[in-house]
């Protein structure tokens, strides 16, 4: 939606600044969501070998005994990107795609700014692996809590979801809720999210106790704890007393 508000004006025309996601950040992005795996089915014209799919660059090659050893030899190695897979039985080698979603901690002229980027890693019969990265959408915070969100659209039903890449990044609201029948989860939350390690924050949060090992704690809310850093004195007492209560305010 547009900006209705000088300070939804402001992190709009700002974000536009902000620089390209790190070429690090995407490298570790297009391997930390996901397993290295291994798909294999039977090898033809035999019951015991076994042809494998490297997901993690495409290369597809002949293991020997590996259909008949599997259940006590389930790793093997690639020998073309040199990753050990995780072997899984298929009963053949289709089209597979995998996504997750990542976000980058940074600063940007006083603003907590969480960048939510999907990582997209796509095999195809005798192709290599493709990997995709796009910014999906942002979490600015203010150093008085307030907090805006930039982001694509998305079309989600029951059975069905996906972001409408073809509308600018624009305002947005958090939408997790439910209808009575449906439980529908907030697609502008990072709960859950795959937290690159490398993070920057304001100097405010750095004062009141912030740090990359709390943000990345357990059952930790990146965005909610940023928030109640900002705005309750007890929570920053907390974090600065090490008492891991903190760790599940939401």
């Amino acid at each position: 939606m547009k900006p209705k508000t000088r300070i939804q004006r402001e992190v709009l025309a700002l974000s536009s600044e902000l620089p390209q996601i790190s070429d690090a950040a995407t490298r570790w992005a297009k391997s930390r969501p996901f397993r290295n795996i291994g798909l294999m089915r039977r090898a033809p014209h035999s019951t015991e070998d076994g042809v494998v799919r490297c997901q993690c660059c495409g290369n597809v090659h002949l293991l020997t005994d590996g259909v008949k050893r599997l259940g006590r030899v389930n790793f093997s190695r690639c020998p073309k990107c040199g990753v050990e897979l995780y072997l899984s039985q298929v009963a053949k080698l289709s089209k597979t795609t995998d996504a997750a979603l990542c976000t980058i901690v940074q600063s940007y002229k006083g603003w907590q700014v969480f960048r939510t980027i999907q990582a997209e890693r796509e095999n195809d019969v005798s192709k290599d692996t493709e990997y995709r990265i796009i910014e999906v959408f942002q979490n600015w915070i203010a150093e008085d809590g307030k907090e805006v969100v930039v982001g694509h659209g998305c079309a989600r039903g029951f059975n069905y979801f996906h972001w409408k890449f073809d509308e600018p990044m624009s305002i947005r609201q958090h939408n997790g809720g439910c209808n009575g029948a449906y439980v529908y989860d907030d697609v502008y939350s990072v709960y859950g999210n795959y937290l690159y390690p490398r993070m920057s924050f304001t100097q405010i949060l750095r004062r009141n106790g912030i740090s990359a090992t709390l943000m990345r704690s357990r059952d930790a809310d990146p965005l909610a704890l940023t928030k109640r850093l900002l705005t309750d004195p007890f929570v920053e007492e907390l974090v600065k007393c090490g008492q891991h209560a903190v760790y599940y305010i939401g």
